[in-house]
């Protein structure tokens, strides 16, 4: 509102409110962020930085970010991509294998910004900062699973999806949900079930370590070590075992059918330990990640997603999901089969995503640039094999 002395006239200023058109994020170098790990802990938290291992948490904040724009800016990075800032399961988790929801990537509310990261505002202050200095924003989401599940009570306290019937479960046969989703916690026995999607069952039939990795390590390496010397493939052993795969791949994993017993379906519907598997056939799951995924494009000015877990969940809601919201999706597609990891690229017609992080590029070009011992067959510092591939 302003006045006018000259006329008396109360003068109305109206402004036009323009939606926001989101930057093309082709060819931008961004800075990768996990927000729990960058900077800034709230004060009023009084835990400092990665010091308190009861908590799990690291205490980074979306402000922290904010702050820091100029740090990044400053080394060149034209924008930047951040791990999911939803309300998370916080942890630990019940069977006491998987920690703490630290990372994102255990949503609870689709629709609230988890209390450790910082509010709605400071991701709305985020994103109009880099706007301003002309950076694009590019947000990581979670449309396969959400945090642990181990029973109907843990299922009614995630947003929206509080219902068992909006998560697979597959093979669950006479079993209640509760004795279906127990896994290792609260004195269960382990997976499956529920039915996994990754390793023996849904890529492999299990391999002489009961896995579907093609190569055994030598020596002990320790767990979570990488082998410090080169590995054997199963089938050169003495005696000989039978691998669950081909010498040139080092597992088999999501998209590698030439594996015996790669199950597509169950890679699908399998569920990653105990995190909640969505079932993106159910009509108000499929409608309901449609909604949401607008829901933060709408509120939060964002230029692009990136997908996690991307060749886990259907293509046909995958292609639904990418005409909806309206801006490209790079997607994660962990795959060594060409074949198979192209076929989630743009193409003519309706794309199943519009863009992808090139792991198969990676995965190829590991070879070629790492000697033995390294963990990928073929490795041998070999530039002329990767440029014939």
């Amino acid at each position: 509102l302003a006045f006018d002395d000259q006329c008396g006239l109360l003068q109305v200023e109206r402004k036009t409110l323009e939606k926001y058109q989101p930057k093309d994020i082709r060819g931008k170098s961004l800075y990768f962020i996990v927000v729990d790990y960058f900077a800034d802990p709230p004060e009023q938290q009084g835990l400092g930085s990665c010091n308190n291992p009861e908590y799990g948490w690291c205490n980074g904040t979306i402000k922290g970010i904010t702050n820091h724009l100029d740090y990044i800016q400053g080394m060149g990075f034209e924008g930047i991509w951040i791990t999911p800032v939803l309300k998370q399961f916080h942890g630990p988790d019940p069977d006491g294998r998987s920690g703490y929801g630290k990372y994102g990537y255990w949503a609870y509310n689709w629709y609230d910004i988890d209390e450790s990261y910082g509010t709605k505002d400071d991701l709305k202050e985020l994103s109009d900062e880099l706007h301003k200095r002309g950076m694009v924003f590019v947000y990581d989401i979670v449309l396969n699973h959400c945090g642990p599940v181990h029973s109907v009570a843990d299922v009614e306290k995630i947003v929206p999806f509080n219902k068992p019937e909006y998560f697979h479960q597959r093979g669950i046969g006479n079993m209640s949900f509760d004795e279906y989703t127990k896994g290792y916690a609260y004195g269960g026995k382990g997976y499956p079930p529920p039915v996994q999607g990754l390793d023996k069952g849904a890529m492999c039939i299990a391999g002489p370590d009961g896995g579907c990795g093609n190569y055994k390590c030598p020596v002990d390496a320790g767990f979570g070590q990488p082998c410090p010397v080169v590995p054997t493939y199963w089938g050169d052993m003495d005696p000989p075992q039978e691998a669950p795969g081909p010498r040139d791949i080092p597992n088999c994993g999501v998209g590698d059918m030439v594996c015996p017993g790669y199950n597509e379906e169950q890679t699908i519907e399998g569920w990653f330990y105990d995190l909640g598997d969505l079932n993106h056939t159910n009509p108000f799951v499929h409608d309901e990640l449609i909604r949401w995924g607008k829901h933060m494009v709408q509120t939060y000015d964002i230029d692009g997603f990136r997908l996690d877990t991307a060749p886990y969940v259907r293509k046909d809601f995958l292609a639904d999901f990418q005409e909806a919201v309206g801006i490209p999706i790079l997607g994660e597609v962990t795959a060594s089969n060409w074949t198979f990891f192209k076929d989630y690229a743009p193409k003519e017609g309706k794309p199943v995503l519009k863009g992808l992080l090139n792991f198969y590029a990676q995965n190829i070009a590991t070879p070629a640039f790492c000697g033995p011992p390294a963990f990928f067959p073929g490795a041998d510092l070999n530039l002329t094999r990767l440029a014939e591939t």
